[in-house]
Order: C-alpha cells, then sequence, then structure tokens
C-alpha cells in the first residue's frame, strides 16, 4: 500500500510537470498537445475497449555501456487484443546506485509522447498497443524500468517492471560459417570493456552443438564445453564430426560474467551476460568443368580449346587431376599450363582449387582431318570430385570460284557497274575472305585508290555472296576489269572483263605530302587535265581542306570559303590533252591522318576526284636539367640535385626513366619524385618509370647526398624515355672542400 501511494504521488508531480511544460509550449507556439487535456496535463486517452492489463518486453535484458535498449510496453483489453491510444507513463526507479536515463519515447500519428526529463516520460499506445522507450547508461549498474497505464482500473495491475543491467563489457561472436567434410573449424568469442576495448580476461564462454549430425568440441570431447576467455579477451573452442559427412551444426553460445565482490548492481558469476548462436556448414568441394569448342574449323587451323574448372562449393578442392584425349583429326600442339602428353592422352596435375575460385586450362590444336571431331575432357580430385565435359568441332575444306558480270561500252564522264560473285563449293566456312577490284585503266574510283577491296569475312560452305563495284570512266579506249578472291589458308581465285570507254571527260590526279608534323605546312598538287579528243568547258575545281589542316594559300590564289575551309577554281576551257596545275597550302593543326579531296565538273556534268592523305604528327621533346642547390659542399654536409624533366614538344612522351649516380666521395641520404617510388642499390638511385609526361608539363626528382670526401666531383643523371633513340646524359659538377 505505502509503494501504490508513493507511486501516486509521484505520478500526480509528473503530470504537474507536464502541465506546466505544455502550457509553455502551446503559449509560445500554440501547439496543441493532443484533441484534449485532462487535470495534470494527461492527454485524455479514447481507448476503443477498456485496457486490462500491461506488459513490458523485454522484462530483464543486459547490454554495455554507452549502448542504447528499447522497451515496449503493450496494452491489451479483456480479448488479449491491443488497445490503441491509451496513455502509457514512463518512470525509472530511482533506488540507491540505480543508473541509466531516457532517451526518447517513440511518438504516434498525433503527437502523444513526451520526455519530461531523464527518468519520466508519457507515451501513447499506437495500433499494435505498444509505446516504447529508449534507455542508455554510461556507467555500470541497473535500471528498474516501470510502465504505468492510469487507464486500467484494476490498480494492482496498472503496472509493469522490467530490469536492464549495463555492464562495462561488450562480445563478438563467430560467425556462420562453412568447412570442409573431414577437417575441424575453431570458433572464438572476444570480450572487451566498452569504455577502453581492453580485453576482459575470465569470462565463461559455454558451448552447445544444438542441431545437426553429430558433433563434438575437441576440448571437452562432447557436444558442449566450457571456456574461459584469456588474456586478450578470447575464448576459442574447435568443432569437429564424428563421422565426417555434408550437413550443418548450430552452435548455441552464452557469455557468463565472473562473480566481482560487492557488485551487487550487476548479475552474478552465474548470470549469463549475452547470447548468440552461430552455424557451421560442412561441406565437400564440387568442381564443375566447362570446355569450349570453336563452333568449326577449316583444314590446317590451330584453334584454343579453354577448359574452365569452377569450384563452386565453400571449401577447396584437394589433388584435382584433370585428362583430355586428343579428338582424332586433330594435333595436339601446346598448353597452358603444359600438360603431360602420352599417346593421344593429356593430364594436368592441378594440385588445389580453392573455394569459389576459377582455373583454365588452354589447349592449341591444329585440324588434320575433315569431318566431326569429339574432344572429352575429365576432371577428378581426392575429395571425390569428378565431373567430365565433351564437346565436337566441325572440321571442312573451303573452296572458292569467282565469276564477274561487266557492262559492253560505258560513255566517258558516266559511271559503270561491275558485279564480281564469289561462291564457297567446298566442304568448310572460309574466313578473311576478300573481293578485290582492280580500277580498270581509263577509270576511277571515288576513293582514287587504284584497287578497291570489300571485307567479306566468313563465307559458309555452300553460300554465296555478291559485291558491286561502281568506276567513273574517264578516258576512251579498251579497259580491262580484273577481279581476285582470297580468303582461308592460300585460297585465291581471280577473272577479267573488258569494257569499251567512247567519250572523253576530264581527269584530276592529286598529290601531297604522306606525313607532316603539327604547325608545319602540307602543300597539295592538284593536276586537271582532258585526255579526250574534245575541248572540255565549264571546268570548275574545289579543293576541301580536312579539319586537320587551316587553309593558308592557293596558287593560283582561287576562292576560299572560310567557313567551309573549301578553295574552288573555275578554269573554263580545256583544251584535249591540257594540263592544269594547281596547288592548296595548309597548316598542321591537330595530329591523325588527314585526307584531302578536290572535285572537278564540267558544264556537261562530268564529276572527278582525287585524295591525297596526310599523317600529321606531334613530337615529343624531353630536355633535362640538373642543378644542385648548395655549392661547394664542406664535407659532412648535404646537398640536393634537382632534376627536371619537362616535354617541351607538341606529343606525350612515354614510359621517362629517371636514373642517378651519386659519385665516388658522398653518400646518398634521401631522394624523392613525381613517381614517389625509386630502388637504390649503391649509389644508383633508379626510379620508377613516369607512363606518359604530356606537352608543356614538367617532373621534378631530388636526390640529397652527404660529401664525404673533397674533390671536384660529378653527378650523373641518365634519362630514357619511349621516344628516345639513346639515353639522354647530364653531369652536374659539385665542389667539396674539408
Amino acid at each position: 500500500m505505502n509503494r501504490d501511494r508513493q507511486l501516486g504521488i509521484r505520478i500526480v508531480r509528473n503530470w504537474l510537470v507536464a502541465i506546466v511544460l505544455i502550457g509553455v509550449t502551446q503559449g509560445c507556439t500554440g501547439l496543441q498537445y493532443g484533441e484534449h487535456v485532462t487535470k495534470f496535463g494527461r492527454p485524455l486517452s479514447d481507448p476503443v475497449s477498456p485496457p486490462v492489463s500491461v506488459t513490458i518486453e523485454p522484462g530483464q535484458h543486459t547490454s554495455p555501456i554507452k549502448t542504447q535498449q528499447t522497451f515496449t510496453a503493450v496494452v491489451k483489453d479483456a480479448q488479449g487484443k491491443p488497445v490503441y491510444s491509451t496513455v502509457v507513463e514512463w518512470i525509472l526507479a530511482r533506488a540507491n546506485g540505480a543508473v541509466g536515463d531516457i532517451i526518447e519515447v517513440e511518438q504516434d500519428p498525433y503527437l502523444r509522447a513526451l520526455k519530461i526529463d531523464n527518468t519520466y516520460a508519457i507515451g501513447g499506445a499506437n495500433k499494435r498497443g505498444e509505446s516504447t522507450v529508449t534507455l542508455t547508461s554510461v556507467q555500470e549498474g541497473s535500471t528498474h524500468l516501470i510502465a504505468v497505464v492510469q487507464d486500467i482500473k484494476n490498480k494492482s495491475q496498472h503496472k509493469a517492471f522490467a530490469v536492464m543491467h549495463w555492464l562495462d563489457a561488450e562480445w563478438d561472436f563467430p560467425a556462420d560459417g562453412a568447412q570442409k567434410v573431414g577437417s575441424s573449424r575453431t570458433l572464438a568469442t572476444a570480450v572487451r570493456k566498452a569504455s577502453t576495448g581492453a580485453p576482459l580476461a575470465g569470462y565463461q564462454v559455454k558451448w552447445n552443438v544444438t542441431a545437426g549430425p553429430e558433433a563434438y568440441f575437441d576440448e571437452s570431447g562432447q557436444a558442449e564445453a566450457m571456456t574461459e576467455t584469456d588474456e586478450h579477451g578470447v575464448a576459442r573452442v574447435t568443432l569437429s564430426q564424428r563421422t565426417p559427412g555434408p550437413g550443418g551444426n548450430a552452435v548455441h553460445i552464452n557469455v557468463i560474467k565472473p562473480e566481482t565482490p560487492g557488485r551487487e548492481c550487476c548479475p552474478s558469476v552465474s548470470g549469463v551476460i549475452a547470447k548468440s548462436a552461430t552455424s557451421t556448414t560442412w561441406m565437400a568441394p564440387s568442381v564443375t568443368l566447362e570446355q569450349q569448342c570453336p563452333s568449326a574449323l577449316v583444314l590446317g587451323d590451330v584453334a584454343e580449346f579453354p577448359i574452365t574448372l569452377t569450384n563452386t562449393s565453400q571449401v577447396d578442392a584437394s589433388q584435382i587431376v584433370l585428362k583430355s584425349t586428343i579428338p582424332a583429326g586433330m594435333e595436339f600442339v601446346g598448353s597452358n599450363p603444359q600438360a603431360q602428353l602420352s599417346g593421344s592422352s593429356l593430364t594436368w596435375n592441378l594440385s588445389d582449387v580453392p573455394a569459389q575460385t576459377s582455373q583454365q586450362v588452354i589447349v592449341r590444336m591444329k585440324a588434320i582431318a575433315t569431318g566431326t571431331h569429339m574432344n572429352e575432357v575429365l576432371v577428378q580430385g581426392s575429395d571425390g570430385v569428378h565431373s567430365q565435359s565433351i564437346c565436337t568441332v566441325a572440321v571442312g575444306e573451303p573452296v572458292l570460284s569467282l565469276s564477274q558480270t561487266c557492262p559492253s561500252k560505258v560513255n566517258v564522264g558516266d559511271s559503270a557497274e561491275f558485279s564480281v560473285t564469289v561462291a564457297n563449293t567446298g566442304t568448310g566456312e572460309a574466313t578473311n575472305v576478300q573481293i578485290t577490284d582492280v580500277v580498270p585503266s581509263g577509270m576511277t574510283h571515288t576513293s582514287g585508290q587504284p584497287e578497291v577491296t570489300r571485307q567479306i569475312g566468313v563465307l559458309p560452305a555452300g553460300s554465296t555472296v555478291t559485291e558491286v563495284f561502281s568506276f567513273s570512266a574517264t578516258k576512251t579506249g579498251s579497259a580491262s576489269n580484273m577481279a581476285r578472291v582470297t580468303g582461308g589458308k592460300n585460297l585465291s581465285e581471280q577473272t577479267s572483263c573488258d569494257v569499251a570507254i567512247e567519250k572523253p571527260s576530264i581527269a584530276i590526279k592529286k598529290t601531297g605530302p604522306e606525313n607532316r608534323f603539327l604547325g608545319t605546312m602540307a602543300t597539295y598538287t592538284i593536276e586537271i587535265s582532258n585526255p579526250g579528243s574534245a575541248p572540255t568547258t565549264g571546268v570548275v575545281v574545289q579543293d576541301t581542306l580536312p579539319p586537320g589542316l587551316t587553309f593558308e594559300s592557293a596558287n593560283p590564289p582561287g576562292n576560299h570559303l572560310p567557313k567551309t575551309n573549301t578553295v574552288s577554281w573555275n578554269l573554263g576551257v580545256i583544251a584535249p590533252g591540257e594540263t592544269t596545275t594547281l596547288k592548296v597550302t595548309g597548316r598542321a593543326a591537330s595530329e591523325g591522318r588527314h585526307c584531302n579531296i578536290a572535285i572537278v565538273n564540267t558544264e556537261r556534268g562530268l564529276q572527278e576526284q582525287a585524295e591525297a592523305c596526310t599523317t600529321i604528327e606531334g613530337v615529343a621533346a624531353l630536355r633535362l636539367e640538373v642543378t644542385d642547390n648548395q655549392d661547394p659542399v664542406e664535407l659532412g654536409t648535404q646537398t640536393t640535385y634537382s632534376i627536371v624533366v619537362t616535354n617541351q614538344g607538341t606529343a606525350n612522351a612515354t614510359n621517362i626513366k629517371i636514373a642517378a649516380t651519386v659519385p665516388e666521395g658522398m653518400e646518398y641520404v634521401s631522394s624523392t619524385g613525381s613517381t614517389a617510388r625509386l630502388v637504390v642499390v649503391g649509389k644508383l638511385v633508379d626510379f620508377d618509370p613516369v607512363p606518359v609526361l604530356k606537352p608543356k608539363d614538367s617532373l621534378t626528382f631530388t636526390v640529397t647526398a652527404k660529401g664525404v670526401q673533397s674533390g671536384d666531383l660529378r653527378f650523373r643523371v641518365e634519362m630514357n624515355a619511349d621516344q628516345l633513340t639513346s639515353p639522354v646524359l647530364e653531369e652536374e659538377s659539385t665542389k667539396l672542400y674539408q
């Protein structure tokens, strides 16, 4: 009775505090705490059905200090259903030695939660009939928690109690893991101080095998063992199977705090402060085998046959042996790793294949006979591993035939189409098939090249392909068009046909430099001629500079259009046999291969073009400078050599390598460099290569040395790079005196 009376006085007092806090809040912000407020400032409860019970979960708990623990009060009615919108008061009893504080109370959708102070808070049950409070403590001890529901009429049932024990200890339990059948697994639990992380020795850890095939702990020989944490705060056991085989064991773990005299706040030595469980899955290795055969080969081909072994299990596979039989019709060329060859059998002793890893073997074989050949591989291991794989490869022999269709005649200035058909009449696919048509004399192709090649690639057995080549007639006479096809290994056929060119036309030729450096000039020459028997009128020539060139001049001047970077000339009439030469000069502005195309048109609709391509390159120009920061140098003191590499060119320099030699009479002290890595062997300071040095960028290296012998000494630096044909050497003289 006295306890209930004191509790009621405490509740009234705390509610009065709540009235003041709520009044201040409403006066300042206008916030309404719930829809109505009764006396003592308690929010008006409106439960759907009257509550009859309240419980706290968990009823007792142990946690490390400085952590948080949430407790849940569950309010139910007479039918055991949760009661919504019921007020729950949270109180921390403050007996001697009590510790702990309230951090927060969970709010329901109507904001019916209020933390009054660190020992008293008001919460509202949610739709699950739950109200939660979160506690913490910075010191060891026990927190006694009370949940009060005033709406429960039976005052002997309107309270619930819970105890929270706080310890200056924290723990780590072993994670779930896999172990190979026939071996043992070591499990470890660590206990340490939560405040400092220092290990806690003498804590008992109880281990129990609770599920799975029969297993035992080596320390006890039984399914239960008790160990203590050592000076490192770690307790260990070794788990083994009675009869090795696949399966899984569950192990429950209890951590028990040793008895501490005079500490009544905390669990005794027989009290369990932490519980956990871990599992061990006993697994046998499983190795899958996959091989890849080429879909088809041509007689004489050498192909790779990759074989991939994958350990899909969680444990290693031991003493793995791979075997393969060389198919009939195939010839072994080599393998990686190297195989043991015995007759037509290949063997690899691969030792172990770790869990969740793969190993690959590459076999190279040559097709020596046509037909379909079967390649079989087998893998075995000491752990019962067994797997095999079979794949087939078809070997054929291609035969190419070529036919051609040409027009009988074409007018000068017109285009003519030449049709070339290739058929594979063999039994195997032909690879790398390409058709080349030689431009007939007196005709041109838009590419300006003397030959036009089309890449067909793979031509399956029994298939055909037709390519049409179009050429423009530029000169009277009889022209012969020759076409050829190549493919596979030494496959080649050719054919030809003739065409008559009956009208004169206009001709154009263009030449230019094949290579230029950035910033230099490139002059292109265009020759316009009339190879016909009559004058050609209305001749207009247009030359378009590629983006990599900027226009500088033209001779004769012509008409330059900056927006399109073109130059045009109106040449008027070109007499038979006459040739007119034009020149265009541009400045190399960007790296790459740039093609300059010139086009000539006539009033009769004739058009020809020519192309000249120039490769523009940048130049990497490296400069090496070596200086010392102190000269002369007194014996016993130091000087620092500065090595500066500058790319003065217009292209990247690559793999810049600096090696410095400290002279006799000086001792190496230290060094720095742009690469941050070096090797020092005796007097040689060898810096790692720098992969790339961009134009106008610099690298700086330093070497610090101490004088030990007087004299005029030479500090030597050697620089190498991909762009240098020989090393660049530089020396710096330093005077050392006594």
